[in-house]
C-alpha cells in the first residue's frame, strides 16, 4: 500500500499491472476540513491488466488481459471491403490464404490469432467452430507458428453471448507452449 503524486501515478500504475498486482485507486470523497480528523477516502476504481488501459482500444485491452503488450504485435487487416455479411465468398479465400502466408513469410512471428471463419478457413482450411477446440500450428517456411482462431469482434458485438467463448480461447492462447 502506498500514495503517489497525481501526476506520476501513470507510470506507478503501469508497472504495477506489468508485474501482475491489481491497484485500487482512492480518492479523497469529501472537502477537507468537513470534520475533524483525517479526510475520508474510498476507492474509486479498481485496475487489473484487463482493464487498465487509458486511452487506448479495446483490442488492446484484450490482449493486456492475457499478458501480451500491443507493442510487441504487428496487426493487419486481411480485407479492405468485406460484404454486408462479414464474409468473404469461397472463391476469394485461395486469395485471402496467399495473402495472409506473404504475410507470414515478411513477419515470422511466432504465433498468430485469428478472427473470424474467413480467416481460419483461408490459412487453415477449417471450419472456426472446430478449429477453435484446440491451438493449431501453421507450417512456413519450416517453421511451426502456434494459431489461435477465435470469433470476429463483429460477431462477438452483434452476440454478446459468445464474449465467454472468445475470452476461453484468449487465456488457452496466453498458456501456449510454443509449438
Amino acid at each position: 500500500m502506498c500514495g503517489v503524486p497525481h501526476h506520476a501515478a501513470e507510470a506507478y500504475i503501469e508497472r504495477l499491472i506489468h508485474k501482475g498486482y491489481r491497484v485500487a485507486i482512492c480518492e479523497q470523497v469529501e472537502e477537507v476540513g468537513a470534520s475533524k480528523g483525517i479526510v475520508k477516502r474510498d476507492v474509486v476504481r479498481l485496475i487489473t491488466p484487463g482493464t487498465y488501459i487509458e486511452d487506448k482500444s479495446d483490442e488492446v485491452s484484450y490482449l493486456a488481459a492475457i499478458g501480451i503488450n500491443i507493442s510487441d504485435c504487428y496487426r493487419t487487416w486481411l480485407g479492405t471491403t468485406v460484404p454486408a455479411t462479414g464474409e468473404l465468398p469461397d472463391h476469394m479465400l485461395p486469395e485471402l490464404g496467399h495473402y495472409m502466408r506473404h504475410q507470414l513469410g515478411l513477419i515470422k512471428p511466432s504465433s498468430v490469432i485469428l478472427l473470424g471463419s474467413s480467416a481460419c478457413k483461408a490459412l487453415l482450411d477449417a471450419d472456426l467452430m472446430n478449429a477453435r477446440a484446440e491451438l493449431r500450428s501453421v507450417n512456413h517456411d519450416g517453421r511451426n507458428i502456434a494459431a489461435l482462431t477465435t470469433f470476429h469482434p463483429r460477431t462477438l458485438i452483434a452476440r454478446p453471448a459468445m464474449k465467454a467463448q472468445a475470452w476461453r480461447d484468449l487465456q488457452m492462447f496466453a498458456k501456449r507452449d510454443f509449438l
